[in-house]
């Protein structure tokens, strides 16, 4: 049975939010605002490192239209590592899904809901669209467990270093552009037991070390969500 839902209120006003980027700090991976959290089942924390995306259960979805009537099963989630500071894309009344707990996302509360109209971001639906049309996307996405995805599937160490070897500039970008290969980390885990802390160096250091054998490559190693 799924366990709670908590709201989490912040001091700072929603007037305040940023208009100039995701409603949180990517440092603290603090959410700016009021937001609705939402503990994740194991398929969905597979889901959500593996993809980026989120399926509503049921019951989670069953609260989430309580407030947000018209609100998709499912959603892109955006991991709370990472925030280019853009609006670009983004409509007004946007409602975002963030990763910021290794099991746990927030849903971004607005002033006023219900019937009103409100921007939601589902993303794409099989990853290979994103591919078609040029969609930034992570290449490659590292799980709170250390382990390594690629478009959904889960791959090994070996595969990963593969992928930042074989990368190439953009097409129509200039010769001297030097290609890059981009990653999404997890939310550390925040308590201070002794296999989530390890869990959390291990993802740092395994990012730490595909940015060496990047620079080895001559390739950009760069995060995103």
């Amino acid at each position: 049975m799924y366990r709670f839902i908590v709201i989490l209120l912040s001091l700072v006003p929603l007037s305040e939010l940023r208009a100039d980027g995701y409603p949180f700090d990517p440092t603290t991976q603090e959410i700016v605002g009021a937001n609705l959290r939402l503990p994740l089942t194991d398929p969905q924390q597979i889901e959500v490192a593996s993809l980026g995306h989120i399926t509503f259960t049921d019951e989670q979805l069953g609260w989430l239209r309580s407030i947000y009537v018209k609100i998709p099963p499912r959603l892109r989630v955006i991991a709370a590592t990472y925030n280019d500071n853009l609006e670009e894309g983004r409509g007004p009344n946007s409602v975002d899904c963030i990763w910021i707990n290794p099991t746990e996302v927030a849903i971004t509360l607005r002033k006023k809901w219900g019937n009103k109209e409100f921007n939601f971001d589902v993303g794409f639906e099989d990853i290979s669209k994103a591919v078609d049309m040029n969609v930034d996307f992570a290449d490659i996405r590292i799980a709170p467990s250390g382990s390594f995805y690629h478009r959904g599937i889960e791959i090994t160490s070996e595969k990963a270093f593969e992928l930042i070897k074989a990368a190439k500039p953009l097409e129509g970008t200039s010769a001297t552009e030097v290609a890059s290969i981009l990653v999404t980390l997890p939310p550390p885990f925040r308590s201070q037991d002794e296999d989530e802390l390890a869990k959390n160096k291990k993802v740092t250091d395994t990012f730490t070390d595909l940015v060496k054998y990047g620079e080895i490559m001559k390739i950009g190693v760069h995060s995103i969500w």
